[in-house]
Formats: C-alpha cells, sequence, structure tokens
C-alpha cells in the first residue's frame, strides 16, 4: 500500500458519535467551578488567578452544556449530497472531493450544544434559535489521543475544550473543536500538518454533520448561523485562518473574528529562515528540547505523502531519502508516544551535523544559504539556489501554504498574540507595521515576551475573558439576530418544526388525496418533496426556512431533480413546491425528463428527455413548449416542457 494511502493503526480512544459530557441548566454553576480547578491546575495558574476566573464568570453561567464526539467523512457528505445542501459545490471539491488528500477518511471532533430546561418536562434539551458557532483548533500534539475528542479519561481536563465551553454556557453558541487529519479516531495518517487544506478537509464534514443532525433532533428549531468566531494558538493559529477562508469559501460561514496566536503565517519565508540565522541550526535545535518530534511532523507532510501539495513524487522530498522510510513506518505506529518519537528523532539529530539526516540536502543547503546570505525570499525562482529539478517544487509547495496573503486581503478582524521572544514559531510571522497599516481588519495584540507555552497560555487565558466579557455578541450582524428573532417567534406560535427523514425511512405514511372512483379529478400534490433518492423527504414548507441561496439550489439544480415511481410517488421540489419553486428557473439538463401526452385516458405518462426536445423542429417545439399537460393517474412527478427544459423552451 502507498505512503499516501495507507491507514493508521487506531487506538482505543472515546467512541465516535456519543454524548461525553452533559451538565444541566442547573448544575453548570457548581460543575464550571470544578472544571476551573482541573484546568487552571494543569495550566499553572496560581490559586489567585483562578479564583478571577471563577468570579468573572459568577452571573454568567447562563446555559448547561452538552458535548459529544461528532465523526464524518467528506465521502458520507459526498454521498449524502441531498441531505447536506452546500452552496459552491465547486470549492467543496477542493477540500472534500474524491481527489482531496483524507476526503475519503473519517475525521473527528467535539461539538458543544447550549441546553436549557424545558418549560413542560425540566429535562435538558438544546437551546431554540439561531446561534452562531465558535470554532477553536488546538495546538500541536504528537500523540493522537491528546486532542479534544480523544481524551481516554475526562474529556473535561482538556484545555481545548474550555473555549467552546464557555461560548456556550456564557453566549449560547455551538461551539466545535477538530481533532485535524490523523488525530482522535481520523483514519487518515498525520501528513495535513501546516497544509492549510488539511483542517478545511477534517472539519468540513463534522461541521456539516452536527448542523444535519441538529435540525433532526430538534425538529428544525435549531440552527447554526452563517457566522463564526475562530481562536487557535501555534499550529492552531495557523489552522484557525485557514477554517475561516475555507469554511467561508466553501458554505459562505462569514467569520466574524479571529484571534490568530503564535501561528507560523509566513511559512515559505520567516520559519525556515529564522530556523537556520546564524552560524546553523543547533540553536534551534537546543532552544526546543522535548519538540523534536516537530522536524518528523513537518518533514512527513511534505515529503509524497499528502496529494495535494506540489512537490509530491518529484523527487524534492523534505524528508532525506535514506529516512523517509523510517520515518513514515515511525509515524505510522500510533501506539509511539511523544517521549519515544522524541528520543528517536534526537539521536538522528545527535549522529549528524544538525538536519543532516532528516531533511533532504538540496533543501537544506537553500535554507542555509538564504540565511546566511540574509535572503528571506529564497523561494523566489530567480535566487541561485532555488534550483530547478532540485527545490523549485518544494518551495512551491510551501508557497501554497502560505497565509501572509489570505490575511493581508481579509474582510473581517484577525487579532494577532504572539510573544516577540518565541523560540519555535518566531515573531516574525506576525505582520510587519506596514502589513498591519495596508488592512485595518489586522490588529496586533499587546506583545508578549515569553517564550512560546507561557505565551500560549497568557494569549489564550485572555480569549477566555474575552468571551466572557461579552464584547463578541456586539459583533454578531442584525440580521442573524432578526433571523433567531423570527425562528423563536415561529416556534411560539406553533408554527415550527420540519421533517428530516432518515436516509433509510420508508415514505409509506405520507398522506395523499385519492379520487373518487365516481368522479376522476387531478389529484392534488401533498406539500412534500422527494430530497434523496432512497426515501428522504421534506416538507415543501421547510424550503421557505432556507437561504435565497440554499432555496434556489433545492428549486432548480440538476441534483434535486429526483423522483420516485414506486409506492408513494414522489416529485422534486420544482414540481412538488410550486407555491415556493415557481419564482425560479429549473436548470435544464440533457437527461432530465417531462411530460409529453398521458396515455389510458390520462392515466400514464408519456416523458422524454430535454436531449429528445432539442433535435425537433422548431414548430415541433414551439408546440411541445406551449402544452399544457393534465395527468390523472396519481400524484405528478413530472414537469411540463416549459418548466423543465428551460433553456431549449426559451421559458425563464
Amino acid at each position: 500500500m502507498s505512503d499516501n494511502n495507507r491507514r493508521r493503526k487506531l487506538i482505543d480512544v472515546t467512541p465516535c458519535d456519543t454524548t461525553l459530557v452533559t451538565i444541566s441548566q442547573d448544575a453548570i454553576s457548581v460543575e464550571f467551578e470544578n472544571i476551573i480547578d482541573m484546568i487552571g491546575a494543569g495550566l499553572g495558574l496560581t490559586p489567585i488567578a483562578i479564583f478571577g476566573v471563577k468570579f468573572l464568570f459568577a452571573n454568567k453561567k447562563n446555559f448547561g452544556v452538552e458535548i459529544r464526539k461528532v465523526c464524518a467523512s467528506c465521502k458520507e457528505i459526498r454521498e449524502n449530497d441531498n441531505q447536506y445542501i452546500i452552496d459552491n459545490p465547486d470549492s467543496f471539491n477542493k477540500y472534500c472531493g474524491e481527489d482531496a488528500y483524507g476526503a475519503n477518511d473519517i475525521q473527528s471532533g467535539l461539538v458543544t450544544y447550549p441546553l436549557v430546561s424545558d418549560s413542560n418536562s425540566g429535562i435538558s434539551i438544546i437551546k431554540s434559535g439561531v446561534s452562531p458557532s465558535y470554532i477553536h483548533s488546538r495546538p500541536t500534539t504528537y500523540e493522537i489521543n491528546k486532542v479534544p475528542s480523544g481524551s481516554p479519561g475526562n474529556v473535561l481536563e482538556s484545555v481545548d475544550v474550555i473555549f467552546d465551553l464557555v461560548a456556550s454556557m456564557t453566549l449560547g453558541y455551538i461551539g466545535f473543536a477538530p481533532d485535524f487529519l490523523g488525530y482522535g479516531s481520523s483514519e487518515s495518517q498525520r501528513y495535513g500538518y501546516l497544509v492549510r487544506n488539511s483542517y478545511v478537509t477534517a472539519t468540513l464534514p463534522i461541521y456539516l454533520k452536527a448542523k444535519y443532525q441538529l435540525a433532526q433532533e430538534t425538529d428544525c428549531n435549531t440552527d447554526i448561523a452563517d457566522v463564526a468566531f475562530y481562536s487557535g494558538y501555534s499550529e492552531g493559529g495557523y489552522a484557525s485562518i485557514a477554517l475561516a477562508e475555507g469554511l467561508n469559501e466553501i458554505l459562505g460561514i462569514k467569520p466574524l473574528r479571529v484571534l490568530a496566536g503564535g501561528g507560523p503565517y509566513k511559512l515559505s519565508t520567516e520559519q525556515f529562515y529564522q530556523i537556520f540565522l546564524g552560524d546553523d541550526e543547533s540553536t534551534f535545535i537546543n532552544e526546543n528540547k522535548g519538540r523534536e518530534f516537530f522536524p518528523l511532523l513537518l518533514g512527513a507532510a511534505y515529503s509524497s505523502t499528502n496529494t495535494e501539495l506540489a512537490n509530491f513524487n518529484t523527487d524534492q522530498d523534505l524528508l532525506v531519502s535514506s529516512f523517509r522510510s523510517d520515518a513514515l513506518e515511525w509515524l505510522s505506529d500510533t501506539e509511539k508516544t511523544e517521549k519515544q518519537t522524541n528520543e528517536f528523532i534526537l539521536k538522528k539529530l545527535d549522529d549528524g551535523d544538525g538536519f543532516s539526516n532528516i531533511w533532504n540536502d538540496d533543501i537544506l543547503t537553500l535554507f542555509r544559504k538564504a540565511a546566511a546570505e540574509k535572503e528571506k525570499d529564497f523561494c523566489n525562482p530567480n535566487y541561485k539556489f532555488n534550483i530547478d529539478g532540485k527545490t523549485d517544487k518544494f518551495c512551491e509547495a510551501i508557497k501554497q501554504n502560505d497565509l501572509l496573503e489570505t490575511i493581508l486581503n481579509v474582510d473581517y478582524p484577525i487579532e494577532f498574540c504572539h510573544s516577540i521572544n518565541d523560540e519555535i514559531v518566531f515573531y516574525e510571522h506576525v505582520p510587519n507595521t506596514t502589513e498591519l497599516s495596508s488592512n485595518p481588519n489586522l490588529k496586533l495584540l499587546t506583545t508578549l515576551d515569553s517564550l512560546h507555552t507561557d505565551a500560549g497560555i497568557t494569549c489564550l487565558t485572555d480569549e477566555v475573558l474575552f468571551i466572557a466579557g461579552g464584547v463578541i455578541t456586539s459583533l454578531i450582524p442584525q440580521s442573524i439576530i432578526d433571523a433567531n428573532t423570527n425562528l423563536i417567534n415561529t416556534i411560539n406560535n406553533g408554527n415550527g418544526g420540519c421533517t428530516i427523514n432518515s436516509p433509510t425511512t420508508s415514505p409509506t405514511n405520507i398522506p395523499t388525496e385519492t379520487e373518487p372512483s365516481s368522479s376522476p379529478t387531478i389529484i392534488t400534490v401533498p406539500p412534500v418533496f422527494l430530497n434523496k433518492k432512497n426515501g428522504n423527504v421534506k416538507k415543501c414548507s421547510s424550503i421557505s426556512k432556507l437561504s435565497i441561496k440554499r432555496q434556489k439550489q433545492v428549486c432548480t439544480s440538476k441534483r434535486f431533480q429526483i423522483r420516485s415511481k414506486k409506492g408513494t410517488r414522489l416529485a422534486p421540489a420544482s414540481v412538488a413546491c410550486s407555491e415556493v419553486c415557481n419564482q425560479y428557473c429549473v436548470k435544464e439538463f440533457n437527461k432530465n425528463e417531462f411530460l409529453l401526452k398521458t396515455k389510458n385516458k390520462g392515466k400514464k405518462e408519456v416523458t422524454k428527455k430535454c436531449k429528445w426536445l432539442k433535435k425537433q423542429s422548431q414548430e415541433d417545439k414551439a408546440k411541445i413548449c406551449s402544452n399544457t399537460i393534465q395527468f390523472k393517474g396519481g400524484i405528478p412527478i413530472y414537469g411540463q416542457a416549459s418548466e423543465v427544459c428551460t433553456k431549449t423552451c426559451d421559458s425563464c
């Protein structure tokens, strides 16, 4: 099996699609203080600091919380594409198509929901309304179970959980904490490190599955708003920007604010340049004892494993060829601990000249020469040591994953938290004064002077306090506030709810109006439509609750022009839901069928495809396009030629 297709060995982690924690609205006050005690002790916070956090949240424990582990794959989303409405299929395929690395593998993460007590039963239920999401990305870890969903003990002991928990508890937001490619219950190898698309591939299916499950479980009384807040530190700082861009591109989720702490955003200039600046890389190695796994994770991702990278199979792997096989085999063994891995890499470092036993000599020469000549733009094609056939494709790969251009062009706030003394992700990654002033959405928070880990504690503690302060609520657009108010009013008026059946549900109980035997009439179409080929059915009224873009997609796009002839006849929304869909024009495609005529006294359909209609004479086309055929043999499931072959009939 090739390296890029190799499935890693799974170890015993928390099971998928299970509720790990439920804390009721009544119990949250006491339980939250216990959580702060555990996490505060783990971070080394002083008793005074822990008391301060508790005091700040004293009157802000507004909701209970439920934390679930959710697992899903892009493949699952693709195969159930009628459940998961995607606004931008091309962008979806970029991150989740069949050729996207890791898109066919299960990914995992935590989802946190705000709970309230049901006024009738007193049991805990998910808060109704339209809720923004808060997405937190974890820092780098080596062991696959030391991630949000993978903790074999108490998930509440994980620092990565606290951000979503606080956002849900205080503000009623829905929290997401992805594990990332190759971690938690992910079936992928750990080949996504600092590869921007990988973070979207690992998160998108979890987000969509949670959104769909939420609609199922709450009867559409709860929805995730098309806005989100992001935070992360170190690798998580990098991931938070990659995710904000990716989810906005695919789903139109508007980032309202990103906290990016200690991340390597300038991958193609600063990171490698700073490592080798000075006499050699020994200073970097000595200052990062206990992080020897870093060159292994980075080397593996950029060594013909991740098929999306420009240097894939070009003989320009970052890992030196003599070490690559051993390195990938070691990484695939998920029972190897971080301590064992550091010892394994340290021996390679001690036996060689810096990274020479780990990384490619040609690429090392490029780094070392650039540092010696003070050339940060070493991946410039004109730089003399960036040699075609030796380093150019590697340079192209790291340029693919540089975030600076993205940062400089964002139209949403990004706040940077970084230490000037960061010893592993250098301060130079922060946009400089000129870059910051070029975009008013960019802001540098108070500069820190501690080392990487301590700076992370400060950045993330401040983020918890920022959430608690409630300032982020002022960033919520009025449209989201209005959508929430409208949904709550609809529920209170008794008009909420929706029909979302599971993929295996048989639509045998859908009411139909049958014709009297003595006086045949046209059967009235019930207000439901076929949303999935194997029986997923929805009420037409559910379409009006979607955004305009999504309404148009359900009513017009090719994937939704499906029908069922067996058992209960079911039509696509374009036919069944005329009140909603008449305002949109169905997209014509060759194989779509229309009702040409009827036989057996109007009780049997005769259909033709748009492809056939295109070949008819102008006179016949005009006649067919102007016809209105009445069907008397049951629920109509085919539209008129003018409704289906809209381009040929020029009917839009």
